[in-house]
């Protein structure tokens, strides 16, 4: 037995919270090669430049729904922010350790410092 379906479980989970919660939420917003074992078309573009989702709040539903979920909305969140979240998966409670790469670090600073998206961290779960 692999772990692989445990580890693409994770993104699959957040997406399909995602939406049934924003009304212009789709496949385009997976954006990792995984989106493909959901059967959606696969993700061409270098995953490297990406998070494991990608969304362009112009209506303000992904703050809405950050909100409900107890974050606190920053202040600068606006309808041009592009909210770029990587899921990290455990394979028990969320306060189970987990892996991040160097990639991935590097990928909330440069996000963090690029104007108009959002590289806060948040835990979402038990």
């Amino acid at each position: 037995m692999t772990n692989q379906p445990t580890l693409s479980l994770s993104p699959k989970q957040i997406y399909e919270t995602f939406a049934h919660q924003v009304n212009d939420w789709t496949f385009e917003n997976w954006t990792s090669r995984l989106r493909s074992e959901a059967g959606h078309p696969p993700f061409r573009s270098p995953e490297r430049d990406y998070s494991d989702l990608t969304y362009l709040d112009t209506t303000g539903q992904m703050r809405a729904v950050l909100r409900d979920a107890g974050v606190e909305p920053n202040p600068a969140w606006s309808n041009t922010t592009t909210f770029h979240l990587e899921v990290k998966g455990t394979m028990g409670p969320c306060a189970e350790p987990m892996f991040v790469s160097q990639n991935q670090v590097d990928k909330v600073i440069m996000f963090s410092t690029r104007s108009g998206s959002c590289g806060n961290c948040f835990q979402w779960g038990e």
